[in-house]
């Protein structure tokens, strides 16, 4: 089978059914802080109540409540499922990441209800360890200033090596976005850079908003190559 059938079957079958999965692993997800009145707060299959709590949802990008229409970014999607969907929050868990850990989405929740005001989004990023990962396109490169935000995003290898080697980190297709983070998101014009760079968290900070970096272990890959491919197809069936 040519490895661009392959690469649909392990995205849309395994890496996109266990990606789609993985926010039902999660515990439930709702805040103790004060809000409008919410009755019940609904994540891993499960309803409670919770009165006067925020309420955060999982939405993935292949929810059936999105149009079939194609945004120009699955945060385009997610925005539009959004529009559904009403929620305080919401969580973006990409479809071509397979091995995201519950834990990480749990920690992606929970840093959704401690942003500052001016910080709209949050983002999992992780430690890389290979050379080869640094100077891969397919890998998308962050750095995070002082105060843990999102300097920028790049598909290149930043920040350069001239008098230190660096810590290289990898960002994760694990996205969560306040409402009106969301909202906005939606209604910002592409910059320049995102479209350059395909980067679509680039749009926020091109327009001068905080994205919060979350580190995360990493338990595995992106699948974006056929070479990711096997790797993937390996570690499902050391795990199966």
């Amino acid at each position: 089978m040519p490895w661009r059938s392959q690469m649909r079957m392990i995205r849309w079958v395994r890496a996109a059914v266990r990606s789609w999965a993985r926010p039902g692993s999660v515990g439930e997800i709702h805040s103790s802080r004060p809000a409008g009145p919410v009755t019940t707060c609904k994540a891993a299959g499960r309803r409670r109540s919770a009165p006067r709590q925020p309420c955060l949802r999982a939405v993935n990008g292949a929810a059936p409540t999105c149009d079939d229409r194609r945004p120009p970014t699955g945060t385009d999607r997610v925005a539009e499922c959004a529009q559904r969907v009403q929620a305080d929050a919401y969580i973006n868990v990409q479809g071509d990441e397979p091995f995201i850990a519950p834990a990480a989405i749990d920690a992606a929740s929970e840093a959704l209800v401690h942003l500052s005001a001016e910080t709209l989004a949050v983002n999992a990023y992780a430690k890389l360890h290979d050379a080869a990962s640094v100077i891969d396109h397919n890998v998308v490169k962050v750095v995070v200033g002082e105060k843990g935000n999102a300097l920028m995003f790049s598909r290149q290898p930043i920040p350069y090596p001239r008098g230190h080697r660096p810590n290289y980190l990898r960002q994760l297709g694990l996205y969560g976005f306040t409402r009106s983070g969301l909202d906005l998101f939606r209604r910002l014009e592409q910059g320049p850079v995102e479209r350059v760079e395909g980067v679509e968290m680039l749009r926020l900070v091109e327009h001068g908003h905080g994205v919060r970096m979350l580190a995360v272990g990493d338990e595995g890959i992106a699948v974006d190559t056929p070479e990711d491919l096997e790797r993937a197809c390996a570690m499902l069936r050391s795990r199966s």
